[in-house]
């Protein structure tokens, strides 16, 4: 993560940038993410589709929790996705017990960023601790 460090470093503006001079790369998905942010969203489901031999597709189905609206995030031509989760990492830090009712947990900080002149790349980290790191061609961005 470059723009969206931690809580404490924050830089919204360099990120606003950063999809700017990505905006022809990031193609209709542009408008979609220079208006919203995917913070707070809910992970709902995680498909990854080999359409043939090494074509692979990503698709991420995230929830808007103030809207209850699902969106699909298509990740195509992917060059490599890997996902961290660790449920031992996701304990009440002073107690000896589990967090339970939140999954994966909530997007927390999230952004897409040029791997480099053909790959885009897109790290989400979850309020349970999750990573989340997809780099591929491009990203379509659609309302369920």
């Amino acid at each position: 993560m470059e723009y969206f460090v931690n809580d404490e470093h924050w830089d919204i503006e360099g990120y606003y940038k950063n999809l700017e001079r990505l905006s022809k790369r990031l193609g209709t998905s542009y408008q979609f993410l220079k208006d919203n942010s995917f913070h707070d969203y809910r992970l709902m489901k995680m498909e990854v589709k080999e359409l043939e031999n090494l074509v692979i597709e990503v698709n991420l189905c995230l929830r808007n929790p103030y809207e209850n609206i699902d969106y699909i995030i298509r990740w195509k031509n992917i060059k490599k996705f890997s996902v961290q989760y660790d449920y031992s990492k996701y304990k009440f830090s002073n107690l000896d017990d589990y967090v339970t009712d939140d999954g994966y947990g909530t997007v927390a900080e999230d952004e897409i960023t040029a791997y480099d002149e053909k790959y885009l790349q897109h790290e989400l980290l979850f309020t349970s601790r999750m990573k989340l790191h997809l780099v591929g061609e491009s990203i379509e961005i659609n309302r369920v």
